[in-house]
């Protein structure tokens, strides 16, 4: 899940680098990468269809950022 902001001002905007994977959590060429833009991982992705079609009996969460954490960075 790759989550960015429209906003040019914004660390998560598509062009800063801020916004990238990082190194250790590139996605491998088999893995799905979503992009969201909103703090739901469900709202405005098809994530859930994914994983109820691929009955995926584990998800890996990286990289989890919080609202308290993302007010820091603005």
């Amino acid at each position: 899940m790759l989550y960015l902001s429209e906003s040019k001002d914004s660390h998560f905007y598509l062009e800063n680098e801020t916004s990238q994977f990082i190194a250790f959590s590139h996605p491998k060429s088999a893995e799905w990468i979503l992009t969201k833009y909103v703090n739901s991982a469900f709202i405005g992705t098809n994530l859930e269809k994914i994983l109820r079609e691929e009955a995926c009996p584990q998800v890996i969460i990286t990289g989890l950022l919080d609202y308290w954490i993302t007010g820091l960075l603005d």
